[in-house]
């Protein structure tokens, strides 16, 4: 996202199509104190914070020329909204890897690394 700032207030910018897009009804916070008219145009990193509906301040992102896109900023959120936690996730690779497929894969790699530890 790209920072805007004015004083009293800031905007969050998002781009599409080589234009910038401002990110209607976002609202950010700085939590360190930063003051926001010094990030004033750069692209920053923040996390959403679920509870206060707000995006946080994390860093600068020097490694960056443009903001996300539209589409980048709607998959994020998307994925924010499934809120898949690393306990679900965890375990969905279990099941996963217990599928004939992988497990065979798995027993014959496993093979393999104690053939070549002898």
């Amino acid at each position: 996202m790209q920072v805007s700032a004015d004083g009293s207030s800031h905007q969050l910018f998002l781009i599409d199509k080589n234009k910038l897009w401002p990110l209607e009804g976002a609202s950010v916070v700085f939590p360190h104190g930063e003051d926001p008219n010094m990030l004033s145009g750069k692209i920053i990193e923040c996390s959403w914070l679920r509870d206060e509906r707000k995006w946080e301040f994390m860093r600068i992102r020097t490694d960056k020329e443009t903001p996300n896109a539209v589409r980048t900023y709607r998959k994020v959120m998307e994925s924010i909204e499934d809120n898949i936690t690393e306990e679900v996730l965890l375990s969905e690779i279990h099941e996963i890897l217990h599928l004939p497929m992988y497990k065979e894969r798995i027993q014959h790699d496993q093979r393999k690394m104690l053939m070549r530890g002898n």
